[in-house]
């Protein structure tokens, strides 16, 4: 899997601006993922990516490697695609609102595929929801994050990084279910879906951890 330089459009005619949007996916030990390099200009926030030995350069342009990339403009092989497939689903279903690209990018870790980040492959990417307008979002978006966050950690994380990033997933989940129920009652049925919908998620859990070739030691390095 293999993305670009995005930056960041806007008006009508979505011109392109200074600012990144995105240049892949990073993860943090909260659990939580952001887009690289998102809202600074190009080079002033790198973390997440990792240069790889000039031997992989293409035509004398570095190549980096990421957790993930972004689905606003990803490129997958027909060879991962089939890989990675699940049920008959690339993308999950479950997660049509929000993740969905941080599920693939973590699942095609966990069976063995990289992310490439080629900065020298550039496109324009207009973004309405980011962490930063959540309260200017409408509910039910708002309330899928909160569901699709859960989801997230639950179908691909394995013990170790379960352990290894308790501390801080339980921070956040805490801070997540407190707003739930104080300034942000509209997210609570998230709570109720994940729990109605606890068997098929740990279903789909189980066959991607039997199938996973990559143990969480090699993955943990990703979460910062």
């Amino acid at each position: 899997m293999a993305g670009g330089t995005l930056f960041r459009g806007e008006g009508h005619d979505i011109r392109q601006t200074a600012t990144i949007d995105t240049k892949g996916i990073r993860m943090t030990r909260s659990g939580r993922h952001f887009d690289i390099g998102q809202g600074r200009r190009d080079g002033e926030d790198d973390r997440g990516l990792s240069r790889l030995p000039a031997a992989a350069a293409v035509n004398e342009q570095p190549l980096y490697e990421c957790f993930g990339v972004s689905g606003a403009a990803p490129v997958y092989t027909r060879a991962f695609i089939n890989d990675v497939t699940i049920a008959g689903e690339l993308l999950d279903e479950d997660f049509f609102t929000y993740r969905g690209d941080a599920d693939l990018s973590w699942r095609g870790q966990l069976l063995g595929w990289r992310a490439l980040y080629v900065p020298h492959a550039t496109g324009v990417h207009v973004r309405t929801v980011t962490p930063a307008r959540r309260r200017q979002l409408p509910a039910g978006v708002n309330m899928h994050s909160v569901r699709t966050g859960s989801c997230l950690r639950l179908k691909n994380e394995g013990l170790y990084l379960a352990l290894r990033n308790g501390v801080f997933e339980l921070t956040r989940d805490a801070v997540a279910l407190a707003a739930s129920l104080t300034i942000e009652r509209t997210s609570l049925p998230a709570f109720a879906w994940l729990w109605k919908n606890r068997r098929r998620m740990l279903a789909k859990r189980r066959e991607i951890q039997q199938r996973r070739r990559v143990p969480d030691r090699m993955l943990a390095k990703w979460f910062h």
